[in-house]
């Protein structure tokens, strides 16, 4: 099992909070494709594997990104 992953988004804030943002996949299921949302808080970092469709339907930070990198695919 190989993840690959293509960054799509990252954010900070002044007190050293960060979020990352990843198109993912597994190369053992290459079609089926999810979101890495990285966070680091107060030191501690933490990993979400989130369902393609359940982060673009979800609102969370950064899907207007991930749709913007979507759209590059297009000629």
């Amino acid at each position: 099992m190989t993840i690959q992953k293509k960054q799509f988004g990252t954010h900070s804030k002044d007190n050293g909070d960060e979020w990352w943002f990843h198109l993912a996949r597994d190369t053992d299921n290459p079609t089926e494709l999810f979101v890495i949302y990285e966070t680091e808080f107060g030191g501690k970092r933490s990993e979400r594997k989130i369902p393609i469709h359940e982060y673009l339907g979800s609102g969370e930070r950064g899907t207007s990104k991930l749709i913007e990198m979507i759209g590059t695919l297009i000629d």
